[in-house]
């Protein structure tokens, strides 16, 4: 769970610097929280995580590193494993010709875009709308590795805001 800080305090004249979160405006109240969960899912610090956590070495976020039928394909499980991997290559064909060929650019130029886009998938933020608090949690299938990512992705968007301050002060 993070809060956010409300910056009521006044130090010296750094409120000219950092102002503080309009908590007594309802609509800025809104796009203040509705701003701070968009930094939570970004794909900028997913990025930090994901490398700062080398899950691109782990087969669960990597696509690249798993071997066997991939999630969608354990779904088929009447099939047998050559069956299971006709199916997914064609629907991993079908998802290809889907995308534009400047994302299968990027794809390439950066392995770590399937990786951040499984980091994602598993990362649920929420906020209940009322208070400054979020819920921040990941899902893995190794629960040590959940709470340690979900641990890290929380002091990373801490550190930003540090830095913001520092670098604004």
């Amino acid at each position: 769970v993070l809060m956010l800080e409300a910056r009521t305090a006044r130090v010296a004249n750094v409120q000219d610097v950092m102002p503080g979160l309009p908590t007594d405006n309802p609509a800025l109240h809104s796009a203040v929280i509705r701003s701070e969960l968009d930094v939570l899912t970004s794909r900028s610090l997913a990025r930090q995580v994901v490398e700062d956590t080398g899950l691109a070495e782990v087969p669960e976020f990597n696509p690249a590193l798993r071997t066997g039928p991939a999630s969608y394909g354990r779904l088929l499980f009447w099939m047998d494993e050559k069956g299971q991997a006709r199916v997914e290559s064609a629907v991993g064909d079908f998802i290809r010709s889907l995308r534009s060929t400047e994302d299968d650019v990027d794809r390439k130029e950066d392995p770590l875009l399937p990786v951040i886009d499984a980091y994602l998938a598993n990362l649920t933020v929420k906020t209940d709308g009322r208070s400054l608090t979020f819920l921040l949690t990941f899902r893995s299938e190794d629960p040590v590795l959940a709470a340690r990512v979900a641990n890290r992705h929380a002091q990373l968007y801490l550190d930003s805001h540090v830095a913001i301050k520092v670098e604004a002060t």
